[in-house]
């Protein structure tokens, strides 16, 4: 769980041995997001870029930075 202070995210990994991903919802004000995030990856220590590509979406479709 990731929160701010108009958002909280809740959210569980996973990995395999070239797949990672990141699935969970957003609650922020009124409105629910649900988000999920699969990514092929050449080894393990790729899988810590999941959450920030996740989060980088985010942002960038203003789901975070809604008020």
């Amino acid at each position: 769980t990731d929160s701010a202070d108009n958002y909280v995210i809740y959210s569980k990994t996973g990995l395999t041995n070239d797949i990672v991903w990141n699935v969970g919802f957003i609650k922020a004000k009124d409105n629910i997001w649900i988000f999920a995030m699969n990514l092929d990856i050449r080894n393990k220590q790729d899988s810590k870029y999941r959450k920030k590509i996740t989060y980088d979406i985010l942002r960038k479709e203003g789901i975070l930075n809604k008020q």
